[in-house]
């Protein structure tokens, strides 16, 4: 039986029949889980609030639970807020212990009519429906830099349902036997309640590389005869000092809470408020502290909460945790590179670039978090200089670490990158936003091991095999993966290159660490796309544990940084901060840079921009519970008041939207996150057959998706929200079979192929207006979709264009950060739909088509700048917001020039070529490295904003992690404006390009109302002469005059376009002004010979053969007045030539 049909049997089949009247509750689930606990989910069309009636006998329903109130808080994304009612209910109580118990579903609409569901008989809860006798899987294991003999583990394993009953009954093993091991179920099969996903703890020799997880009714966790754990040597306590110089403490004997106790490891929680000595309140600490038994090491997580909400931001002078210190000294650093504290001093990390003692006056540029006393055991502060501001500070007996440490007023005044690191530090002191959190990692372990504790933690993590097999972790084509080589291994070099990439960036700081920086330019991303998804999904695939642990980084910025814990207004609660400066804005007023709402109030509305599958994933394969915590209140916040009076502007709200509470659901097994998808796409649905039935929500494309003036609008979407909301849909729909959602990604995939795919890039246009680039990046965040699309409505002609646009994705592939979360959010699942599609092995289809897509021939011309004289067209040239056309009117040489004109602001350039294109013939990728290049263009200006800088072009130096340098050309003299001037400049490729882009600098980001135009651009070698007057004529196919056989056909080599096909002879007249020197070029196909090519009475060259498409260069020719003949004599049977260009431009 499938998944879904058992989710049928024991779901929505049995409890929709119960429902009857017009206002009666819907989708209504309720069960018992193993510890009593009765839950009861439903919806209704209208916003209600309601209560549960229960009780242990139909008739006498004498008990009262209310519906959970978060969900009654009311959305942001709505005029009607809905504030006090909800569409998406749920209500929980511990039951009595006697079975079955009845409930009923009672409550009121906003409209005032009553609401009542029929009586529900809720079972004893479901013991896992087990079949079979167990096995063993496999667990592969990486010890990073762990310096001790026995090494502590924490994984997740996933189940498929029906595999396990009890968490007990599993069993570590290894080379030396089994191992201690402590398991938890987190999560239970709705269907069956066998477990879905465990947690294992256990504790194994440092030198295994994999295990076995035992499994089954006969197999039982092995328990230590003794246990021993290791306490606190130190007796930590935390002092935040607010601006005025109170403080207020914490210590660690408040309130513990036992979270995990075991055989293996014991986890306590100590929380609340930090409180001065009359009691008042200043912000929330939350320390978790890890101990295993029998191992000399603890660990320690403590986080610091920003509950403030009366005030946006809120200023501190200092957060410190200080632990008593028994000696009058600290060794702080690595070993042979640690520096020697006394007390009375101090040593500050102030930034990544440079650490200094506060009295010796002793520097140096990184330092780690290590403090040694002379006996005892070490603390490190993990991440200690990647997170500065830090500090550690010896004062009588009292061993300072400062987290946020106390700083001299103008240690960061006047800095002109002060908005990307220093933003939140002014006059010394700290400054957050309401809801802000971080958490720093300590532990306390031997000295001798200390230096080992400051790097990399052993992680472990199931076979790939056995992942994809459960059921519980989606196909992440593990099965196929011989389909796709290279991929793997492509993301394997990225991601071990991705730390030095950080270090170029700099991406460091208390604030920043795990972020990733310059979405549009002068802010952070907030890991857009969830980067730590992506990153997880990769190591689930393979196992490499540098994602795992860059994951780590990346989730625990996201979870704290980024996500809004508290807030004055209760409905914004579990929202995140949308790509803004300074991650969560407010540093800034709006006007700052131009940065509008990113610098100054900020942006958390966004319910397209939110995500937490990676914080899910993280605690599901064995990360922090605080990772858990945060996905469940940020999924609340989805799920609940934001489905209430659901409505949305654009695809990615109930895309993002779905795809997060779809991953709620297959986290937690918990229907009311299944509800809200069911809200969702109900709504989507609606719009659709609305707006003409395309699958989703068809509308007028705003400013930035279609730049075409008010007449002209195009409708339809962004391709990358399509994506998003096909990967949405496809989530829900592998749970419940919905074929009307089914045929709704049909639709939408059949729509973006018509709208907006472009065979030329091999890619898509970034939305439905024609007017659009395109790339074959957002192919990744489409693909599963696409493919699915095609798949299910058995459209052979979508299947081959998913396949084609595939293949031109392949190149772009991610190399850093910045693009990887765009790339890898849905690349697996991408990769498992092509390989279900017909036909061939996409491995040999790939190769296939890579040679036609890497040939030379597929340019339109031999020139070094793509489309340089815009004599066709001005394809290859995107503008940044202004009006571009080919214009006849005005030209510099030939017949036409491009003219750029209109009004923006805050872009660095007017136009570019393109780049990042994965497969484009317009993106230059042909330059020589260490070869120098003179850049020419013609630029024109009639009118342009009075103060604005004079324009000039770039040449931008890039390699598979993006640009890296550039230089210019001189500049536009502004003094003679409406002439034609050449701006001109000597280029060195270096060394490690491999491409490139030229683009028009604004050098502004004010608003520009210009009216220029650009002609005649070329990159020459610094040795050849360029023309002043450069000069390209084009012989097409379809000019030809053929004999022989030879006839004119499309060639797949020319992307499509027309070529000459032997046997025969094709002969051109050229009837031509353009007189003198010229150099004659050839496009021709592979396996192709000409037996001669003549110029006039002159024979150029005899025997041309081609093994490769490519531009073969024949020879020079001088261009006489009068009229001559070209003729290509003796081309080959099923040979095939295409244009031939003479140029004068080298």
């Amino acid at each position: 039986m499938t998944t879904r049909r058992l989710f049928a049997l024991f779901g929505l089949v049995s409890l929709w029949s119960l429902v009857s009247c017009a206002d009666a509750p819907e989708n209504i689930h309720a069960w018992a889980d193993r510890e009593g606990h009765v839950h009861v989910r439903w919806t209704t069309k209208a916003p209600a609030k309601g209560h549960v009636q229960w009780g242990t006998r139909s008739h006498l329903l004498d008990r009262v639970v209310q519906e959970d109130s978060s969900c009654l808080r009311g959305t942001t994304n709505n005029r009607d807020s809905g504030e006090g009612w909800a569409n998406n209910h749920r209500a929980d109580f511990q039951g009595t212990g006697q079975w079955p118990v009845f409930a009923r579903i009672r409550g009121t609409t906003r409209d005032g009519n009553p609401l009542e569901g029929d009586t529900i008989t809720v079972p004893a809860p479901a013991q896992g429906m087990v079949t079979g006798d167990g096995g063993e899987i496999l667990i592969m294991v990486d010890a990073g830099d762990w310096p001790l003999q026995s090494m502590p583990l924490t994984f997740g394993v996933p189940f498929p349902p029906g595999t396990l009953d009890r968490a007990s009954q599993v069993q570590a093993t290894g080379t030396d036997g089994a191992y201690p091991t402590q398991a938890r179920a987190v999560t239970r099969w709705h269907r069956d309640g066998s477990v879905k996903w465990l947690r294992v703890d256990t504790i194994v020799a440092r030198t295994e590389k994999t295990l076995v997880l035992k499994y089954g009714p006969s197999v039982s966790t092995l328990t230590p005869r003794a246990t021993k754990w290791t306490g606190l040597a130190y007796s930590p306590s935390i002092t935040v000092t607010d601006a005025e110089g109170q403080q207020f403490s914490f210590a660690l004997s408040k309130r513990p809470d036992t979270e995990e106790l075991g055989a293996v490891k014991a986890v306590t929680k100590f929380s609340g408020p930090l409180k001065d000595d009359e009691g008042r309140a200043f912000g929330q600490a939350i320390v978790r502290m890890h101990a295993w038994q029998g191992l000399p090491v603890t660990r320690l997580d403590v986080t610091l909460e920003n509950d403030a909400v009366q005030q946006e931001m809120t200023t501190i002078r200092s957060a410190e945790l200080n632990l008593a210190w028994p000696e009058q000294s600290v060794r702080v650093g690595r070993t042979g590179h640690a520096v020697e504290l006394k007390s009375g001093d101090g040593l500050l990390q102030r930034e990544d670039f440079e650490w200094k003692t506060t009295t010796s006056a002793q520097r140096g540029k990184r330092i780690d978090g290590i403090c040694r006393p002379a006996a005892g055991p070490a603390i490190i502060l993990r991440h200690f200089w990647e997170q500065w501001p830090s500090s550690i500070e010896l004062q009588d007996g009292q061993l300072t670490v400062g987290l946020c440490p106390t700083l001299p007023s103008a240690q960061y005044e006047g800095r002109n990158d002060e908005d990307m690191f220093y933003y939140h530090i002014r006059d010394g002191l700290h400054t957050f936003r309401q809801g802000w959190s971080k958490t720093w990692e300590l532990w306390q372990g031997p000295t001798e091991a200390a230096d080992a504790l400051a790097g990399a933690i052993p992680v472990a993590c199931v076979a790939p095999e056995w992942l994809e097999t459960s059921d519980a972790f989606g196909l992440m084509a593990v099965g196929v993966r011989d389909q796709f080589p290279g991929y793997d291994e492509t993301l394997a070099d990225a991601i071990d290159g991705y730390a030095d990439g950080r270090d170029r960036r700099r991406e460091y700081g208390m604030m920043n660490f795990g972020d990733w920086y310059g979405e549009r330019r002068w802010n952070w991303g907030n890991l857009e796309y969830d980067l730590g998804h992506g990153f997880l999904m990769q190591y689930a695939r393979t196992g490499h544990p540098t994602f795992r642990r860059h994951a780590d980084e990346i989730l625990r910025h996201q979870r704290d940084v980024d996500t809004r814990h508290y807030a004055r207004d209760p409905r914004r609660i579990g929202q995140q901060w949308i790509h803004s400066m300074g991650h969560t804005a407010g540093y800034y007023p709006d006007t700052y840079k131009d940065m509008k709402s990113y610098a100054g109030r900020g942006w958390s509305d966004n319910r397209g921009h939110i995500w937490a599958q990676g914080m899910f994933e993280h605690y599901l394969l064995g990360g922090d519970t605080r990772s858990w915590e945060t996905a469940l209140l940020i999924a609340d916040w989805a799920a609940g008041p934001q489905t209430t009076n659901f409505r949305f502007g654009n695809a990615r709200e109930p895309g993002w939207m779905t795809k997060l509470v779809m991953s709620a659901y297959a986290s937690t097994e918990d229907p009311f996150y299944l509800n809200a998808a069911t809200l969702m796409l109900d709504a989507t649905h609606a719009q659709s057959l609305a707006t003409d039935d395309h699958g989703f929500y068809y509308h007028i494309l705003p400013k930035g998706h279609c730049n075409c003036v008010k007449d002209h609008k195009h409708y339809g979407e962004a391709g990358f929200m399509l994506g998003v909301l096909m990967t949405g849909m496809k989530m829900y729909y592998d749970v419940t079979g919905s074929e009307t959602v089914a045929d709704d990604i049909a639709k939408t995939a059949r729509f973006v192929v018509d709208t907006m795919w472009e065979p030329l890039d091999c890619g898509f246009r970034y939305t439905s207006c024609p007017e659009t680039s395109a790339s074959g990046g957002s192919s990744w965040i489409m693909m599963e979709g696409l493919a699915f699309g095609a798949r299910h409505a058995g459209d052979k002609a979508l299947a081959d264009t998913c396949r084609e646009a595939m293949v031109g994705a392949w190149r772009s592939l991610p190399r850093s950060g910045k693009s990887a979360g765009y790339v890898l959010c849905n690349a697996p699942r991408a990769l498992q739909q092509v390989a279900q599609l017909p036909g061939k092995d996409f491995r040999e289809y790939r190769n296939e088509q890579e040679r036609i897509l890497s040939s030379p021939a597929r340019r339109d011309l031999p020139t070094r700048v793509p489309n340089p004289d815009f004599e066709e067209n001005i394809r290859g040239w995107p503008t940044r917001g202004w009006t571009v056309e080919r214009t006849t009117k005005v030209r510099h040489g030939g017949t036409a020039s491009l003219r750029i004109s209109g009004e923006k602001s805050g872009q660095n350039e007017y136009l570019n070529t393109r780049y990042d294109s994965t497969g484009s013939p317009l993106e230059i990728t042909w330059l020589e490295p260490g070869q120098a290049y003179v850049l020419t263009a013609w630029l024109r200006i009639d009118q342009i904003t009075p103060g604005t800088p004079a324009p000039e072009l770039r040449l931008a130096y890039r390699d598979a992690s993006g640009s890296r340098t550039s230089e210019k050309t001189t500049a536009y003299d502004l003094s003679r404006p409406g002439t034609w001037q050449q701006l001109s400049g000597t280029m060195k490729v270096p060394e490690w390009n491999t491409r490139n882009y030229i683009a028009l600098n604004t050098n502004t980001r004010k608003t520009v109302d210009v009216d220029m135009y650009l002609d005649d651009v070329h990159l020459t070698p610094v040795d050849a002469v360029a023309s002043n007057t450069p000069s390209l004529i084009r012989l097409d196919p379809n000019q030809a005059s053929l004999s022989g056989g030879a006839k004119t056909e499309t060639v797949p080599e020319f992307r499509g376009q027309l070529g000459v096909t032997g046997p025969g002879t094709a002969v051109w007249r050229i009837d031509s002004t353009c007189t003198g020197d010229h150099m004659l070029w050839l496009q021709i196909a592979q396996e192709t010979e000409v037996g001669s090519i003549s110029f006039g009475e002159a024979v150029l060259a005899r025997s041309v053969i081609a093994r490769e498409p490519e531009w073969i260069e024949v020879g020079a020719v001088s261009i006489p007045k009068a009229a001559c003949e070209l003729r290509l004599e003796g081309i080959s049977q099923g040979g095939r030539v295409g244009r031939l260009v003479l140029t004068n431009v080298r």
